[in-house]
């Protein structure tokens, strides 16, 4: 009867099928939230956008879709186990107000994106 051959077979593999329907649900996860990101930034309203003080680098890279070196260097960031840094927090070391940064990562994000279309 494969009933029974199919319960003998989850009683002795309890543990390896747990583990991947754990992963499986991890897997799961990471793709919706990689997909719900894709589309949130691929829409126009959401690119661009102002800078507000909670924002990270990491949300300029994706929102201007500029590269990591570029914002990196624009924000005068160092590379370090800092963990992210609030854009409050780098506009003030730099000096500037929020529009101010938000001026200069549009001006950035410019001449970037005329640098590689030309």
């Amino acid at each position: 009867m494969p009933t029974a051959r199919l319960q003998k077979f989850l009683r002795q593999n309890w543990a390896l099928l747990g583990v991947m329907l754990l992963a499986g649900i991890v897997i799961a996860w990471l793709g919706v939230h990689a997909l719900l990101q894709f589309i949130w930034f691929q829409d126009p309203r959401h690119q661009d956008v102002d800078l507000k003080g909670w924002m990270t680098p990491q949300y300029i890279v994706k929102t201007y879709d500029l590269p990591r070196d570029v914002v990196a260097e624009t924000l005068n960031l160092g590379r370090g186990p800092n963990g992210p840094r609030k854009l409050k927090d780098i506009a003030e070391g730099l000096g500037l107000s929020m529009e101010e940064l938000t001026a200069l990562i549009r001006t950035t994000a410019e001449q970037y994106r005329g640098a590689t279309h030309d």
